[in-house]
């Protein structure tokens, strides 16, 4: 800690503390501001490097590792599903549409082979009948069955667990600033494209950790459309849009993905969030291909026309 002399003349110590507590107020702002940038680059995970791409008519986006943290559905939603079709069937038990589900769940039991639980019929009590289809459900939903009743149900709970906010769907920090900027700015329209039926990527996005982003996205592909590592799905997409292949620009994490869509003259970027060897593998091959490769949807730009 300096020392300050303070006799003498009193105006001139005072004069020259002053200056003294001044230059160190610099010194202590500057290198606040220093730190403050630092965090704020490291939190924003500012790219250096920038993609430029003619402006598209549309931009199509995977979810998973791309706009949301990989594995969310695996790791957050059916775990939610399992953990809470006893308590989502408690609650809801007595309205209308529960009981409906619990009916159609009873007429599929019917179609099943003898692995499965049964299920109590409707002139049971209710612990009865909460029991055996709560035992009914876990069965299909541990073995990932596909029927169309235990996917209405999955969605039932669901749209229960974000209502009572149990859930919370995630987006990278960037995303909705992106987006927001390529929608209303640019007036590029916004799609995104899952192999999670379109529901569920409704559901994700209408609550998250930045708020309902529906509004960012103009419509929704899921895997009726075809499979994402088949070039013919992205031409389907674009006969779907009216938009020539080669003015939409498509975005994901997955190499196999990025090369189907290539191949039906979309242009390609692929992302990559974390996982060091899996960024290393995907860097390679993309450059081999030629095609871009972020970290961000920060380092894209976009250009009215070829430099």
């Amino acid at each position: 800690m300096k020392s300050y002399r303070v006799g003498g003349n009193l105006n001139k110590n005072c004069q020259t503390y002053s200056l003294h507590l001044f230059l160190d107020s610099l010194w202590f702002l500057s290198i606040s501001i220093d730190l403050m940038v630092t965090r704020l680059n490291r939190y924003l995970s500012i790219p250096s490097e920038r993609f430029s791409f003619v402006k598209p008519n549309a931009v199509l986006l995977d979810i998973e590792g791309t706009i949301s943290e990989m594995g969310f559905v695996s790791r957050t939603l059916f775990p939610f599903i399992k953990n809470n079709v006893r308590l989502f069937f408690e609650e809801t038990y007595d309205t209308k549409e529960t009981r409906e589900m619990i009916q159609r769940l009873r007429e599929s039991r019917k179609y099943c082979s003898d692995n499965f639980p049964m299920i109590a019929p409707i002139t049971a009590d209710r612990d009865r009948v909460l029991e055996t289809i709560t035992k009914y459900s876990l069965a299909h939903i541990i073995r990932r069955s596909r029927i169309s009743e235990i996917k209405q149900l999955q969605i039932l709970i669901w749209v229960w667990g974000y209502e009572k906010g149990l859930i919370k769907g995630h987006v990278y920090d960037e995303v909705t600033t992106v987006l927001h900027q390529w929608k209303n700015e640019l007036e590029i329209d916004i799609f995104l494209f899952s192999s999670a039926m379109i529901t569920a990527q409704q559901l994700l996005l209408c609550s998250t950790n930045y708020g309902n982003c529906l509004s960012l996205i103009d419509d929704f592909f899921d895997s009726s459309i075809g499979e994402k590592i088949s070039t013919q799905s992205y031409l389907n997409i674009s006969e779907a849009l009216g938009f020539k292949p080669e003015r939409i620009l498509f975005i994901t994490d997955n190499y196999e993905e990025s090369r189907a869509a290539s191949s039906a003259m979309f242009n390609v970027c692929l992302i990559q969030r974390s996982n060091e060897k899996m960024m290393e593998i995907s860097k390679k091959n993309a450059k081999n291909e030629r095609i871009p490769f972020i970290n961000s949807l920060l380092q894209i730009e976009f250009m009215d026309s070829p430099p």
